[in-house]
């Protein structure tokens, strides 16, 4: 409280609202300026990483959009699929096979419609809720098409078509059998040849008639008999629901794909296992009764040749893993896609209430966090680099990274959730070669520095000793680029050494120990170490969040001629330069700025590494090591 004019304390002025404040402001201002002084630290030392970071990920993304890396995502996604659990046999199916032995039995191929009409019967009287065809049947085979026809027409038979192409405008079909009884069997092959995709319908643009596939037509019967049909989603004309899943269109771009076609609805292939997925009896088997009807009743019954003959074979994920079987029978195939379709629309597999299998449609991420996580790893590949300096201790952490990012992907492949993983390991791995390479062409850069800054002390120091063995006056020598210290009276040189002979300052009366402030900044608080240049002291920088400890020294010039003062600035400047450029490494103080108070040079230096020895003092390669090396000499204890 402010005491009154007249000194009396019973009239003694309270303290204004604006008087209050002032000391918060103050804090506020201070803190605000710190917190802007570490954010701006924080960015120079990050923009190296920020800037590496940035060219080597938009070099993988360009790579990866360009299809560069789509054959070993898909090759990742095929070791995945072999890798996960089998989930035992689909009981909702039945396969009728068509043998070599078969042919052998019916003499003849293709079979004769009688003898599929037979087959055909003994299905019927067991009572299947759908069977499916994958044969051809476009042409009559006599005899028995009457009988063959006949059967055709029961509503729970569905057939195959072929879509028309460029080369067969017309496709092929079975005459004699309801549009709604007829599926395309086509498949959409990857560009090595293997099987991943299940393309579930299509539509002709001319005419807008939308085509199911074998799959569609049989997993959609079964499915009406149990009250679950597809129903389109609102607000989304290309998204329809089905049961418990979703059914939406395929991009070129979705997983690790960029080069292929997304023509129609398609779902990525969610193979139940490479064999003994399903219950399969031959063809044979069927005419000589040798099936029990509980196989058939209320079953997909699935009919096709696995004959190496009829050459109707795909190469699946599996193919370089089993070993025999390097295909897979088309029949097969879309017995697989029913299991999908049927497994995703369920939510689990009807038939085993002790173990329900949850097997939805794979999915995908978006684009946009796929190319987030590839920016993510390649920033972290960079990072680690360069923070860590152990080359064993970097490689260790990288293979932790990756098997992290495999463990976390193969986690959610489970899940039926397909997240490309190559991209990520080449952006993290390529992240760090990147600042390998800027970081060993920085040190290059500075050894060149360096020599260059250690040759003109040499030969500044040689000029000063040829100068004091002549006894020239300070004006016979001309200043010049190389040498940057001019002459000085000779009498101020030890004639031996042709070091300079300058005063020792007192520690005792400088006019930093006496205010106890530098640059209204650096609160000094003892001497470090003092000599004929110069003084150095700790201090505490009070403008630093912390107010973290430093070193600052000062160095007051002998003379303070103009012509003196010039050679000590330069030769102060290019100390500090070569202390910038020292100071990156972890056993060397680092030097924060440097600066001019009145006749003084100083420069402050972090004093968080400490002070190092000087056997841990680096040394030029390039050239003899320069004697004004602040490490080896100012700040090294011997």
């Amino acid at each position: 409280m402010s005491p009154s004019p007249s000194g009396n304390p019973s009239r003694e002025f309270p303290p204004t609202q604006l008087q209050l404040q002032q000391p918060g402001r103050s804090v506020l201002r201070a803190w605000m300026q710190r917190s802007r002084q570490a954010l701006a630290a924080m960015l120079k030392a990050a923009r190296p990483v920020l800037l590496v970071s940035l060219i080597t990920s938009s070099s993988v993304v360009l790579v990866r959009q360009a299809g560069g890396l789509q054959a070993w995502e898909l090759r990742a996604y095929d070791l995945m699929m072999r890798l996960r659990p089998h989930p035992g046999p689909d009981e909702r199916l039945l396969i009728i096979t068509i043998t070599e032995a078969d042919i052998q039995k019916a003499k003849r191929w293709p079979i004769s419609d009688a003898l599929f009409a037979q087959a055909l019967a003994n299905l019927q009287q067991h009572q299947p809720r759908v069977i499916g065809l994958d044969i051809y049947r476009d042409f009559p085979h006599p005899p028995g098409t009457n009988l063959l026809h006949n059967q055709l027409q029961y509503p729970n038979v569905i057939g195959i078509r072929l879509l028309p192409t460029d080369a067969n405008p017309n496709g092929v079909a079975p005459p004699d059998m309801p549009a709604d009884q007829i599926g395309f069997n086509d498949v959409i092959l990857d560009p090595d040849g293997i099987l991943r995709r299940n393309l579930l319908l299509t539509w002709d643009d001319e005419t807008g008639n939308v085509e199911y596939s074998f799959a569609y037509r049989l997993a959609e019967r079964y499915l009406r008999g149990i009250g679950i049909n597809p129903v389109p989603k609102r607000d989304q004309d290309d998204v329809f629901d089905w049961g418990k899943a979703t059914i939406r269109p395929f991009f070129h771009s979705d997983g690790g794909y960029q080069t292929v076609q997304h023509d129609g609805w398609q779902v990525m292939f969610n193979y139940r296992s490479a064999r003994d997925f399903a219950r399969t009896v031959t063809l044979y088997d069927l005419l000589e009764g040798k099936i029990r009807p509980e196989w058939v009743k209320g079953k997909i019954v699935l009919v096709g040749s696995t004959a190496l003959s009829d050459k109707d074979f795909f190469l699946t994920p599996f193919a370089r893993s089993e070993k025999g079987s390097l295909d897979m029978a088309g029949v097969l195939i879309h017995a697989q896609a029913v299991s999908q379709l049927l497994d995703a629309v369920l939510g689990h597999d009807d038939t085993k209430a002790i173990r329900p299998l949850i097997r939805p449609l794979i999915q995908v991420w978006p684009e946009a966090a796929e190319l987030l996580l590839i920016v993510a790893c390649t920033i972290l590949g960079v990072a680690l680099t360069g923070l860590v300096r152990n080359p064993l201790m970097l490689v260790l952490l990288e293979l932790g990274a990756i098997a992290l990012l495999l463990l976390a992907t193969g986690a959610l492949f489970l899940g039926s959730t397909w997240l490309p993983i190559v991209a990520p390991v080449v952006g993290l791995v390529s992240g760090s070669i990147a600042m390998i390479s800027h970081n060993s062409y920085r040190t290059q850069r500075d050894q060149r520095i360096l020599a260059a800054r250690a040759e003109e002390q040499e030969q500044a120091i040689l000029a000063l000793r040829l100068a004091v063995s002549r006894q020239l006056s300070p004006a016979a020598i001309a200043p010049s680029p190389s040498s940057p210290m001019d002459l000085a009276n000779p009498a101020t040189f030890d004639t031996q050494t042709g070091s300079p002979i300058l005063p020792r300052p007192n520690p005792q009366r400088s006019s930093f120990q006496r205010d106890g402030m530098v640059a209204n900044r650096y609160q000094i608080k003892q001497v470090l170490a003092a000599g004929g240049f110069g003084i150095t002291y700790v201090a505490t920088d009070t403008q630093r969040p912390g107010a973290p400890e430093c070193v600052v020294k000062r160095l007051r010039p002998g003379r303070q001629d103009d012509q003196f003062v010039g050679v000590a600035r330069r030769l102060f400047q290019a100390e500090a330069e070569i202390l910038e450029i020292l100071g990156r490494h972890d056993r060397i103080p680092q030097l924060l700025a440097y600066f001019e108070e009145g006749a003084d040079f100083c420069w402050w230096s972090s004093l968080s590494r400490g002070i190092p020895s000087a056997r841990s003092c680096p040394k030029i390669s390039a050239g003899p090591r320069p004697r004004s090396l602040l490490c080896c000499e100012s700040y090294c204890r011997p």
